[in-house]
């Protein structure tokens, strides 16, 4: 089994504590970074997977790393946050040229079969049809 990246998941908290209250440690600074690098990986994959799903279609694939301070001053902002809960230190997003090619994809997506569990409702993040998100 591998180790938790940055440590441990109470080490990654802690670290994050420590930003949140200005004292941070150059210890906390490895432990966070060793922790942020880990989605790296992750993203990669899943940007190349959806590239091949998107394939021949005219549809952008575009993936973004949350930075260091963006993740910090959200830890202030968030005075609960726990730093390894953070759930958007990357993400992929997916530009379409029409609300009808969006649907036809994401329809499609939700069909595919995958060997992991899904932890939401299909519609939960369709911020379009809830526009009271935006």
């Amino acid at each position: 089994m591998s180790e938790f990246p940055g440590g441990s998941k109470s080490r990654v908290n802690r670290a994050g504590a420590n930003v949140r209250a200005g004292v941070e440690t150059p210890d906390d600074l490895r432990s966070i970074e060793e922790w942020r690098a880990a989605h790296r990986a992750v993203l990669n994959t899943f940007q190349a997977s959806l590239r091949a799903r998107t394939r021949d279609q005219s549809i952008v694939v575009a993936q973004r790393h949350k930075r260091r301070n963006t993740i910090f001053n959200k830890l202030r902002r968030l005075p609960k946050m726990e730093l390894s809960r953070m759930d958007d230190i990357a993400g992929c997003r997916l530009i379409f040229e029409s609300l009808d090619d969006l649907y036809r994809f994401r329809k499609q997506f939700h069909k595919a079969k995958f060997k992991h569990k899904r932890k939401n409702e299909i519609d939960k993040y369709d911020y379009i049809t809830q526009q009271s998100v935006i």
